[in-house]
């Protein structure tokens, strides 16, 4: 990529909040950021109709943990050899035992539909007996988890670009400000301002150190 300077003269889109990808984990954080008062614009590689990632052809669970003490045993555990600072794993603990309560208050309708240890990736890890595998509504698969996420998300004033993958963050030279986004578009970059944040829910970079 030829050299483009830090900070555009002009921006192409803005928002509060930019969010790169739409599966589960963008969802949920474009709509939390919507709540909050924030406006949202979401950057999406797929075609419209066929956005949610790994989410929306998986098999449609997410884990809701009965406790915080032993999720906090379990993830640490999940970790292995890569260490993760524990006021993150416990945040993380803390925000999964709320994924439940989170969704109803949205008008969602968790349903469990594989008790432990069926349906857990590591039973025999410590605190795995906490962990709980649900999905929306009365009946499992078929996308219908994800199509509550993309329905709430569609619900609210959160602009989505369809075909617009994320290519490079726009970072201040002096502070290392993250200033907003670089995508592409039909062939030619746009420059996304983010006033507030940028959140990363593009998915997979968690196999990738480097990347972490």
């Amino acid at each position: 990529m030829p050299y483009l300077p830090s900070v555009p003269e002009q921006w192409d889109a803005e928002a509060d909040v930019v969010v790169v990808g739409f599966g589960a984990a963008g969802f949920a954080a474009s709509v939390t950021a919507h709540e909050l008062g924030a406006k949202v614009l979401i950057l999406e590689k797929a075609p419209e109709g066929e956005e949610g990632g790994n989410t929306r052809v998986a098999g449609q669970g997410y884990l809701n943990t009965s406790a915080v003490e032993p999720a906090i045993a379990y993830l640490t555990a999940l970790c292995g050899p890569y260490a993760v600072p524990p006021d993150m794993v416990r945040a993380w603990a803390e925000e999964m035992c709320r994924n439940n309560d989170w969704l109803r208050s949205l008008g969602g309708d968790p349903q469990e539909h594989q008790h432990p240890p069926v349906g857990i990736e590591f039973p025999d890890l410590p605190g795995a007996d906490c962990v709980h595998k649900f999905h929306d509504g009365p009946t499992y698969g078929y996308s219908n988890t994800w199509k509550l996420f993309e329905r709430l998300v569609k619900q609210r004033p959160i602009a989505i670009l369809y075909e617009t993958p994320g290519r490079q963050l726009i970072q201040h030279d002096l502070t290392k400000e993250i200033l907003g986004v670089r995508a592409r578009r039909d062939d030619r970059l746009l420059h996304v301002k983010a006033r507030r944040a940028v959140v990363l829910t593009c998915g997979g970079f968690e196999n990738n150190q480097q990347m972490i």
